[in-house]
């Protein structure tokens, strides 16, 4: 995709902000959720979307930074958000958002994509829909090889049966 379209930073691989590991986040967890709210309001009016709720704070010891998990209007899923936003666990900075749709081409294809292939979009019809195109294929893939199966056998009953006569090509040499 990306050779294709323009796509948003990957900050899952942002690089650590510690030298080392640490077990504990310097900032606490109420202080922490408290910023990563803030950020978000900031951030959604800046790029013009709507904060609906947030899923999950998660914290990596590896690289010191919190990932806040938001359902945005930006989602196209409709079980959980996927609009992650990090920032600094010791300062609180903000590193970024990554919005599933309307920010990069490639980033809206894909996440289109995963979502209709999952039936995360569009609630219980779709995946009504997917669920009976899905056993349509098994069942004309269940009948195709079950005709195959009953063609081979047919065929094999009505050959005829020829006896095997030796071939004496060349005589031995007395």
């Amino acid at each position: 995709m990306d050779a294709l379209f323009e796509l948003q930073p990957d900050l899952y691989q942002t690089p650590a902000r510690v030298a080392r590991d640490e077990p504990q986040p310097a900032m606490g967890w109420h202080e922490a959720l408290a910023t990563g709210r803030a950020h978000a309001q900031a951030l959604a009016r800046e790029k013009g979307f709507a904060v609906l709720g947030e899923d999950i704070l998660n914290y990596d010891p590896h690289k010191g930074i919190f990932r806040l998990r938001l359902r945005t209007d930006r989602d196209r899923n409709t079980e959980w958000g996927l609009s992650p936003l990090f920032f600094d666990a010791r300062t609180g900075e903000l590193i970024g958002i990554t919005l599933p749709t309307g920010e990069a081409a490639g980033d809206t294809i894909t996440h289109w994509l995963q979502n209709l292939h999952t039936g995360h979009v569009w609630g219980l019809p779709y995946r009504v829909l997917l669920t009976v195109s899905g056993l349509v294929v098994v069942v004309l893939s269940v009948t195709g090889v079950f005709i195959w199966w009953r063609k081979r056998a047919s065929r094999k009953m009505l050959r005829p049966c020829r006896p095997r006569v030796p071939s004496f090509a060349t005589e031995p040499k007395s």
